[in-house]
């Protein structure tokens, strides 16, 4: 669990230039992920906290925290069902 920061869309070369060195992808991944316009996407974040116990998709879907289309997204959680969320995960361990 993170907290978006900033999202959008860069060419390759700001992408490497702006994100590289605290990115997680090399040159060479962005340049293969890149648009035929040359462009990623991208975010940062910060104040990440690692999960001890995983959530199934399944269930964050029973409790409401996944939309619709099914997809593994970035989402605004309300604060009823972050608490749910930060329950279910146990143990957490900040990074």
């Amino acid at each position: 669990m993170a907290r978006v920061t900033s999202s959008g869309t860069l060419t390759k070369e700001q992408a490497v230039f702006r994100l590289g060195r605290q990115g997680v992808l090399t040159a060479e991944e962005i340049e293969q992920r890149a648009s035929p316009e040359g462009e990623v996407g991208s975010f940062t974040f910060d104040n990440l906290i690692v999960f001890q116990k995983e959530i199934p998709h399944r269930e964050l879907k029973q409790l409401g925290c996944i939309g619709g289309a099914n997809l593994v997204t970035a989402q605004e959680l309300p604060h009823e069902k972050l608490r749910l969320v930060v329950d279910r995960a146990g143990d957490l361990e900040s990074s």
